[in-house]
């Protein structure tokens, strides 16, 4: 019996004769229970189920016997494969007695790709990624980057797509996932000489959208136009990004951090600031400037002259464009856990995948078509990072960058 019952009366019935005695009844219960053995898996990959296979519970009752336990006599706390986890506390309870163990939960390693046929079509495809509807979207010239480099913040800040187009004709690839999205009002990026009249005219008159461009007299104004956009949408910036508006690579690193801090992206030459962006320094009090790249595209003198106007400047560069990258990474994204990785010899990719990387927090780093810099290869063993997605298909990333990859994640 499992239930205790004192003084309970038992009849014997013999050939007519009755005898009556009392018992008490007492449940069976445990008196001990020894673990034998604890399961043998302990190191899981995120989404796996607890496997309790090599388990063995013996119990020892107030009857004298001794039995196995079964699994299903148990409770088992604790497990959560849901996300990385060192040490996860494991509780087996039976009765009043507990045992505990502990496992590791590891996040399945993986890279994938984003790759269309063309650069219009991989930014059509990290949009569809990123985005089910929108109601703008940011459009760039899709073979020269100047006026393209401030986009990721103002993206970011629209929850809008960046995609791409010729200058004198829209990619059909671009037409079709403005349609997809939804897509009202389309923010141009530079003046007619990036994205035509005609591109502008066919967008508004054939296509039906809203059409707002922004466009400076040179490459160092059209940022600052994004950078007053921002500010309309997000208020004044006291903090911004300058980058060299020469070379696009450190910009691209910059793109996925600045845009989910809501960062202005300036950019300048190595011969010094533009007036109308001193004067945009000035007038909007911003007290600190990040600036990314090496002395060779931004030179100490420009450093010197921007904290001359009050302002703090701390600088992060590399040796080159992916060593910058990875400084990037190394100081701003210390733990996360995804990553975004791009040619870095050329534009588009990256551009593209800014609002993407800094919806999933991830850096963006620059690799080369075939090969990848020490220092990425540095940072991605260092950290915590479990999935990296390549945009951009083999002529950008070669299969044997994107294998190496996985390999320095494991």
């Amino acid at each position: 019996t499992t239930k205790q019952e004192v003084g309970k009366v038992v009849t014997v019935t013999y050939e007519g004769k009755k005898a009556t005695f009392t018992v008490d009844l007492i449940a069976r219960k445990a008196t001990e229970v020894k673990l034998n053995s604890y399961p043998a898996k302990v190191d899981y990959l995120a989404g796996e189920t607890l496997d309790l296979t090599g388990l063995s519970l013996e119990a020892t009752f107030n009857d004298g016997t001794t039995e196995a336990l079964a699994i299903g006599d148990l409770s088992v706390t604790g497990f959560d494969s849901s996300t990385a986890a060192n040490n996860q506390v494991i509780t087996i309870t039976y009765g009043t007695w507990k045992f505990t163990y502990e496992v590791t939960i590891q996040q399945n390693l993986s890279v994938s790709v984003i790759a269309g046929n063309n650069r219009y079509h991989t930014a059509a495809l990290i949009s569809q990624a990123t985005y089910e509807q929108s109601e703008i979207a940011i459009l760039a010239q899709g073979m020269n980057f100047p006026d393209a480099l401030a986009a990721g913040p103002l993206a970011y800040a629209l929850n809008a797509p960046i995609l791409l187009t010729w200058t004198d004709r829209l990619a059909e690839e671009t037409e079709a996932e403005l349609l997809r999205l939804g897509v009202k009002k389309i923010i141009i990026l530079g003046g007619n000489n990036a994205i035509s009249e005609a591109v502008e005219s066919n967008l508004k008159d054939t296509l039906g959208y809203e059409t707002q461009r922004l466009a400076g007299l040179n490459r160092y104004t059209t940022a600052l136009e994004v950078a007053e956009y921002i500010k309309a949408l997000k208020g004044t910036p006291h903090r911004v990004v300058l980058s060299s508006g020469t070379s696009f690579a450190d910009a691209l690193s910059i793109g996925s951090y600045a845009a989910s801090e809501g960062l202005p992206i300036l950019t300048t030459s190595p011969l010094g600031l533009v007036q109308e962006t001193i004067d945009f320094l000035s007038i909007n009090n911003v007290s600190e400037v990040l600036v990314v790249g090496g002395t060779t595209v931004i030179p100490a003198e420009i450093e010197e002259n921007l904290k001359t106007m009050g302002i703090t400047v701390k600088r992060i560069s590399g040796d080159n464009r992916e060593s910058t990258s990875a400084a990037i990474a190394s100081e701003l994204y210390q733990d996360t856990r995804f990553a975004v990785a791009a040619n870095g010899m050329t534009f588009p990719d990256a551009l593209a995948a800014a609002p993407y990387a800094a919806k999933h927090n991830a850096p963006i780093l620059l690799v080369r078509q075939d090969q990848i810099h020490e220092t990425i290869h540095t940072y991605l063993s260092g950290s915590s990072i479990h999935t990296i997605t390549v945009v951009g298909g083999d002529a950008a990333v070669s299969e044997q960058v994107r294998d190496e990859l996985l390999k320095t994640l494991q």
